[in-house]
């Protein structure tokens, strides 16, 4: 089946040269001259990837990107801009999209890096069912140390079994991408891969998303729910620390009763799904709050792996961000001092910031050798200062003593003009005249 893209762009010229290089490789093109008409079909998932155009007139491209990330983080997302617009390639990469190309666009660069974003979402993996998993690749991304190298065994662990998995780190430290690597490596690669951001969707709209539309307003009565379209794949659940409790509840019945939940039949099914869970939260610590179910964070705590942040990670910082690059076909277009630069920046949003950062750097280097002046905008997050300032006086305090500086300067002013006695009284308060009054 051919893969579906959907073409944003409301230059007919541009238009039609993407759509008949995209339509001579093979994939199916759907075309909308502008976001809102497209938003409908992104949040169904429609598409297996977005291209979209964006020009300075309209500037509403980074909101869609924003909306699309929130329903749908790993949907490839290709931004076609005009060659001097650099403020909105940047900003579109701040927001999400995965790679940005200059018009007059390169068909062929454009087929290349489509394909490559693609292929990274395919479930597919070509490895023998039964052979321990390959690492390679992954070390690239979390490094190749002592302490790395259990965590790959961990890893393989867990990709050759059928335990749930729980992987926790924090934001943009790489977690959907190790959930990714596990099913790939596991003897379900060939059946689906099928997540849902539970930060993105509430209430009825996740329960829809997980369980079905079982009759509710909020989607198709005809819509399957992943429990049942993921047949005998791999269902993932990406930061289960935002869901709320009512579909933890559910989604803890399917787990202890054996079986998933058809919509509009309480028949219980066998369970053909793996379960992969991510969390930036400490999931143990809102169990203790009651806002996470104890009973399901230990079913779906068979495996637990915890990535690292990337400041724990800088001995392997050199090789990710080549890594990175070279996914792009640049490997040497950064020099040794401009990643001594970036390895001074906390990266709060770790591997995620990184390859944005590095998108942004060769936006604004133009495809040449990147060097630390690239980097002048990246600025360490703003830390109020441990110092506290000496405070001697309250709000009262201090108006009470402006107000005295001021009855002061005008008692002396009177006593000069009068020729009062160098020291006076004025309403309550001792006054002494200046030496030349």
């Amino acid at each position: 089946m051919a893969q579906k893209i959907l073409l944003i762009e409301d230059d007919e010229n541009s238009r039609f040269g993407i759509v008949r290089s995209l339509s001579q490789k093979g994939y199916a093109v759907s075309v909308a001259s502008n976001p809102a008409d497209a938003k409908g079909n992104v949040m169904a998932r429609l598409f297996d990837a977005v291209i979209l155009g964006i020009n300075r007139a309209d500037g509403k491209g980074a909101g869609f990107i924003e909306l699309v990330r929130l329903y749908h983080p790993y949907l490839p997302i290709i931004v076609v801009t005009g060659s001097n617009e650099i403020e909105i390639a940047v900003a579109a990469v701040r927001c999400g999209a995965d790679n940005v190309l200059a018009k007059p666009i390169d068909h062929a660069a454009l087929c290349a890096s489509l394909e490559d974003m693609l292929k990274d979402c395919s479930p597919e993996y070509p490895q023998g069912v039964g052979t321990r998993p390959k690492t390679m690749g992954l070390e690239n991304f979390f490094g190749t140390g002592t302490a790395q190298g259990k965590f790959f065994d961990l890893a393989a662990e867990a990709a050759a079994g059928n335990t749930p998995v729980l992987i926790t780190g924090e934001t943009g430290t790489g977690k959907g991408l190790l959930a990714r690597w596990i099913h790939q490596s596991s003897n379900r690669s060939t059946h689906p891969f099928k997540g849902v951001n539970c930060s993105g969707l509430r209430g009825d709209l996740l329960n829809a998303e997980i369980f079905g539309a079982a009759g509710t307003t909020c989607a198709p009565l005809n819509k399957p729910g992943l429990l049942k379209s993921v047949g005998d794949g791999t269902l993932f659940l990406d930061e289960i620390g935002d869901m709320d409790l009512t579909v933890q509840a559910g989604l803890l019945e399917v787990l202890q009763a054996g079986g998933p939940l058809p919509p509009g039949n309480r028949k219980l099914n066998d369970i053909g799904f793996r379960l992969i869970c991510t969390s930036n939260k400490e999931l143990a610590a809102l169990a203790g709050t009651g806002s996470f179910l104890p009973e399901l964070l230990s079913r779906i705590s068979g495996t637990v792996l915890r990535i690292p942040p990337l400041r724990e990670r800088l001995t392997e910082f050199p090789s990710m961000v080549r890594h990175l690059l070279d996914r792009r076909g640049t490997q040497e277009l950064i020099s040794d001092e401009a990643i001594r630069v970036l390895e001074r920046y906390p990266w709060p949003g770790n591997l995620r910031e990184l390859k944005n950062a590095l998108e942004q750097g060769l936006i604004i280097s133009q495809g040449a050798r990147l060097y630390p002046e690239h980097f002048n905008w990246l600025r360490p997050p703003f830390h109020a200062s441990q110092k506290q300032p000496l405070v001697s006086m309250s709000v009262q305090e201090q108006h009470i003593s402006e107000m005295t500086q001021l009855a002061s300067s005008a008692a002396a002013k009177l006593a000069k003009r009068h020729g009062y006695p160098r020291t006076i009284e004025y309403s309550g308060l001792t006054l002494t005249r200046g030496r030349n009054c």
